[in-house]
């Protein structure tokens, strides 16, 4: 069975399908087509880890393959599945429009790294507790964490001392993150609220979950999405707390290539090194030709065999309607088919018999290469190229490596 006999409306929906290959346009089918890439499995262990790659490279969609809905989709969504994860996996998508609001003359760059230090201890706070209100929601089981360890989160968030429960704790969170950012334009005004210390709330609370008989022995992961879009001392503000993680979380970066441009912590003469503080996982490098040729084969196969509904038996793999050519096969099937005819009638009367003979041999891409290649300034005449041809095909061979392709063009 083949495509064109199963319908226009399962043609369009394979077209849109192959279509979709940035993660922001699959509209929530995104874990429905995930394919893990050979190297997945290096972003499981508990090592930070920094993914590098282009534009459309995939680190969007395996930083959210890893996420705690992720991991959960590709369980097949069952919810004695979730307290099996190894780790939990929060996402966050860089934003541009909020970190950016973190610069300016208004106050010193000592200020600013001080109110964005304090900005990433509520968001990654507020990822952590959101991950709790989806895990009791899910489970149906409730994460129960010891007051004290409570109020020393709200100590280190400088919260009054109000809360004792993580729910509480959530919303109040909440609220001081829209009142933060909602200030950040006024901050020349003086009116600073008081900062929480770079990195303590994250310990504090990562420390009491994980503590609890819920996360007992989890991790935490932070998946840090379009790390290059952070100012270059934000960067340096996530390296230090990369760098000085607790044992309870660790963070997986996604950042194109050239994008991270500060290694170095708080401490200028600190630096973020590979392997010692992370493990750098270059998707150029791990994807050689032929692994990315393997794993671009099962992408569009999984997502050819869900456009028409059919079991794997049931329906041929990409390679039957596109079947790999050689350059050679590729040259022949672009020819015109009187192509051949015509430059053997143009050799005929400018060859001797016995050379003509041999020059109807030839694979009618490599006598029109010659061809190509006779029409070049300074070049022997088409005959003369097909005589040093047939006296020295190895020569010819050197010329076919470095040029065919440009004569296919």
């Amino acid at each position: 069975m083949t495509p064109e006999n199963l319908g226009s409306d399962r043609r369009q929906a394979l077209s849109r399908l192959l279509g979709l290959y940035k993660a922001e346009w699959l509209n929530g089918q995104l874990f429905e087509l995930f394919t893990e890439p050979p190297y997945f499995g290096e972003l499981k262990t508990n090592r930070p880890c920094v993914l590098i790659g282009g534009r459309g490279t995939g680190k969007t969609t395996l930083l959210k393959g890893l996420s705690y809905k992720g991991q959960y989709a590709l369980s097949g969504q069952r919810p004695s599945a979730i307290r099996e994860f190894p780790f939990y996996g929060l996402y966050y998508r860089v934003n541009t429009n909020r970190v950016t609001a973190f610069r300016g003359p208004e106050v010193s760059e000592a200020k600013w790294v001080s109110l964005f230090g304090h900005y990433v201890n509520l968001l990654f706070c507020q990822l952590m507790l959101e991950f709790v209100t989806w895990f009791e929601l899910n489970t149906g089981e409730q994460v129960i964490v010891d007051d004290r360890a409570i109020q020393r989160v709200q100590i280190a968030l400088g919260f009054p001392n109000c809360t004792s429960t993580l729910s509480d704790l959530a919303t109040d969170l909440e609220n001081e993150l829209l009142e933060f950012e909602a200030s950040i334009n006024t901050i020349s005004d003086g009116t600073h609220r008081r900062l929480s210390l770079q990195g303590v709330p994250i310990d504090e609370l990562a420390k009491a979950l994980t503590e609890s008989t819920s996360f007992s022995g989890k991790q935490f992961l932070f998946l840090i999405d379009e790390f290059e879009n952070f100012e270059d001392y934000q960067q340096r503000v996530l390296n230090t707390i990369v760098k000085h993680a607790s044992s309870t979380y660790t963070f997986k970066i996604g950042v194109r290539e050239l994008g991270w441009r500060e290694r170095a912590t708080l401490n200028p003469n600190e630096q973020l090194t590979h392997p010692a503080d992370y493990a750098r996982i270059s998707i150029n490098d791990v994807l050689t030709p032929q692994r990315f040729k393997q794993f671009a084969e099962r992408v569009v196969n999984s997502r050819l065999h869900r456009a028409y509904g059919l079991n794997e038996d049931d329906i041929s793999t990409i390679g039957t309607y596109l079947p790999e050519l050689s350059e050679l096969d590729e040259a022949e099937l672009l020819m015109e088919p009187s192509r051949q005819s015509e430059l053997l009638a143009e050799l005929e009367p400018r060859l001797t018999s016995a050379e003509f003979a041999s020059a109807c041999t030839l694979r009618p891409a490599h006598l029109n290469f010659i061809s190509y290649w006779a029409g070049r300034p300074g070049m022997e005449a088409f005959a003369e190229c097909v005589r040093s041809w047939l006296r020295n095909e190895a020569e010819w061979q050197a010329r076919i490596n470095n040029h065919f392709y440009a004569s296919l063009l």
